[in-house]
């Protein structure tokens, strides 16, 4: 049972003093029980966030160039006419079957 009350945080909320019925008057409060949100903190080794962190600062340069010369040669070698080229001579294709 202690391990679902950790699971569960409650609230004491005061509605105010209740203007009509046979609690006239008088003060009411709730109580609202809600389910908590994992504990991400403890759940995850920091040890590992730390060298993630460390990877991603110490190698930027070369994160950031790779993607940008695959798009460069990429370029190179297929130009948007040979690939509109090759895309109708498939749909031409297509056709005659």
């Amino acid at each position: 049972m202690a391990g679902e009350q950790d699971l569960l945080s409650t609230e004491i909320v005061n509605r105010g003093i209740e203007s009509s019925g046979p609690d006239a008057g008088s003060m009411t409060f709730s109580v609202r029980v809600r389910r908590r949100l994992p504990d991400f903190v403890h759940s995850v080794n920091l040890k590992y966030v730390k060298l993630g962190y460390h990877y991603l600062i110490n190698h930027w340069l070369y994160l950031a160039t790779i993607p940008v010369l695959v798009l460069v040669f990429g370029a190179e070698t297929l130009s948007w006419r040979s690939m509109l080229e090759r895309w109708h001579h498939r749909k031409n294709r297509e056709r005659h079957k």
